[in-house]
């Protein structure tokens, strides 16, 4: 029906041509990735950090960290470590590894369709056909031309590994099955699909009239129990022994958490519209964009109940073989369905999450192949017409997305052409463009914006500006406005920085600007526990010459920082506090008992600022 166990015996030479053939398409279609530069979304931070000498990265660090803020994908982090080493900061060297990784899959697909369709005397045809349509189709193209992108590709490799082994017939497999869907799941959380795609697939696979549906539910569930152990381990490793809480859990559960009835009942209407567009994107992915942000809910919630009549239609004609592909498609890309509805992600959608469906739909579509052969043998010709059409589509589609990924104004103008209103778009466009004319867009980011599109970054943006221009007023309401949003201590520390650049000829004015600063040092210390901004705030009090409040910062530092070069620096100013101060004595130990009730500056007053009880 879908599929048979073995493979049958033909050339070796012809499979080499077949797979040497889908490596110069591959390469030939994504030849300008390998000239493309790091762009804004890569991970350059990481990157940076895996060429700093000063910096060590340790694999207990990497399979047990100390907390986990959103993802933890260690194995994912290993080939980056390894790019490292070899490619040092070259871009194409991590071009190269997502291409190789990119093909590997593509052969993947190629031998599990032989496995698939061993019985059809045309099998190496329609294998190299799935791997094709696989390899060019345009939705490939964000994850292999985005370095960041490669979690999908690794991902989606293991899968692909665990799910070839799994159709194998030797020893040992059950161990490699286990051991690859390990592997996906440290690469990217999204390889947790493979497991109900393989229970999906055994139904079918292990039923026959002869053993009866007792077998094929025995086998199913001798099979969920194996598949339990790579994801139990997984979790064991997540959670650190189960000794530490995950972040990246709690916040992708919280966010799809809604707080009100309508919300909750408005992203459950989201599921059947994503769906249907999710189907639709595989078989027409265009317009390509790497900014999806929204999607027409009436019409794909149409559309999905279109293609449910459709399936029930197949269902009464008894096409199962069609129903039960469609649901592997739709498991692959399960886990978009969750990005969809909560906000764990920076866009709703995205092309790069159908990466694993994009195999899972070619291997359907040799199905669909083998069934017109079969049935229309006449149609050859004209089904290869189709099929040859196709791909030349995708293959010059592709090409020219390649192009697109270039570099961030390459990409970043492509990208507002097509999501022209969406916030985080603009700012980033504003950013490639640079200088006075990345201005307007950041301006138009600010008015669209929901309070956490990013809006930070462009009024951070306008504020960096505006500092540049000597607008140093207009650059401290923009980041005011930015702290309402995001109070990020890295946010306080410019705003004070900007602050204090204000030249005042009026000492009461300059004392103003110098206690709102450290205001900003304050609150930035509420959020960071950073002995920088105790230093910062016990100097801006020798400015005002209120020594007694700048000791009792810089005697903080050296408790609780003792081992920062901070202390270091506080003992001087300590130093240079006697020598400014003549009744320092009389200062530092009144008669009074009010340092006693001095607690650090971990006490707040009834207004929520420090207490500092002098």
């Amino acid at each position: 029906m879908m599929v048979s166990q073995s493979i049958p015996k033909s050339s070796i030479d012809s499979k080499y041509i077949a797979l040497a053939l889908v490596a110069i398409i591959t390469l030939t279609v994504f030849y300008p990735v390998l000239s493309s530069h790091l762009i804004s979304l890569d991970d350059n931070g990481l990157i940076s950090d895996l060429n700093n000498p000063d910096k060590n990265f340790s694999l207990k660090g990497l399979f047990f960290p100390h907390s986990i803020d959103r993802y933890y994908r260690p194995f994912l982090v290993l080939t980056f470590i390894a790019d490292s080493k070899i490619w040092l900061m070259e871009p194409a060297g991590y071009h190269l590894t997502n291409y190789i990784l990119h093909t590997l899959n593509a052969f993947l697909v190629f031998f599990i369709a032989l496995k698939l369709f061993k019985s059809y005397s045309k099998s190496e045809h329609i294998a190299l056909v799935c791997a094709l349509l696989f390899s060019i189709h345009p939705l490939t193209c964000e994850s292999v031309a985005w370095v960041s992108g490669r979690s999908d590709i690794l991902g989606t490799f293991f899968c692909l590994l665990a799910f070839y082994f799994y159709l194998s017939r030797f020893r040992g497999k059950t161990v490699l099955v286990i051991l690859s869907i390990l592997l996906g799941l440290l690469s990217k959380e999204n390889a947790l699909a493979i497991i109900p795609i393989m229970l999906i697939a055994n139904l079918f696979l292990s039923y026959s009239k002869e053993q009866g549906l007792m077998h094929t539910a025995k086998s199913t569930i001798i099979w969920l129990i194996i598949l339990c152990i790579p994801l139990t381990i997984y979790l064991y490793l997540r959670m650190n022994g189960l000794s530490q809480f995950d972040h990246g859990i709690k916040m992708a559960v919280s966010n799809n958490i809604s707080t009100s009835n309508s919300a909750m009942e408005s992203s459950l209407l989201y599921v059947p519209a994503t769906i249907a567009f999710y189907i639709k994107k595989l078989f027409f992915p265009f317009p390509l964009n790497l900014a999806i942000y929204k999607i027409n809910v009436v019409f794909y919630s149409g559309f999905f109940i279109f293609i449910m009549i459709l399936a029930g239609y197949f269902y009464l004609k008894k096409h199962y073989c069609i129903i039960i592909w469609l649901m592997l498609i739709i498991v692959a890309f399960s886990p978009a369905i969750f990005a969809a509805t909560s906000k764990i992600a920076w866009t709703p959608f995205a092309e790069r999450y159908l990466y694993l469906a994009t195999a899972v739909w070619a291997l359907s579509i040799g199905v669909s192949i083998r069934h017109i052969l079969e049935k229309a043998p006449n149609n050859a010709r004209l089904t290869a017409i189709v099929i040859i059409s196709i791909m030349l589509i995708f293959s010059i589609t592709t090409f020219l997305r390649t192009a697109v990924w270039q570099n961030d104004l390459t990409l970043w103008t492509d990208t507002y052409k097509k999501s022209p209103e969406f916030a985080k778009v603009l700012y980033k466009y504003g950013v490639a463009l640079g200088g006075t004319e990345g201005l307007a867009y950041f301006r138009k980011a600010v008015e669209v914006a929901k309070d956490k599109d990013w809006k930070d970054r462009s009024l951070v943006a306008l504020a960096n500006q505006a500092k540049k221009d000597k607008k140093y007023l207009q650059a401290i309401a923009y980041y005011d406005q930015a702290l309402q949003i995001r109070p990020l201590p890295e946010y306080y520390y410019e705003a004070a920085n900007i602050m204090i650049t204000i030249k005042n000829s009026k000492q009461k004015e300059r004392e103003k600007n110098i206690i709102k600063c450290i205001d900003y040092y304050e609150k930035a210390y509420n959020k960071k526990r950073d002995p920088f901004a105790l230093y910062q705030i016990g100097f801006l009090y020798i400015e005002l010459k209120d020594y007694k409040k700048a000791h009792l910062y810089f005697e903080d530092i050296i408790t609780k920082f003792p081992s920062s070069r901070f202390a270091d620096h506080a003992k001087s100013r300590l130093n240079q506090i006697k020598k400014l101060s003549h009744s320092y004595k009389s200062l530092i130990y009144p008669k009074a008992n009010s340092l006693l009730c001095h607690s650090s500056l971990d006490q707040r007053d009834s207004q929520g600022q420090y207490s500092l009880c002098l």
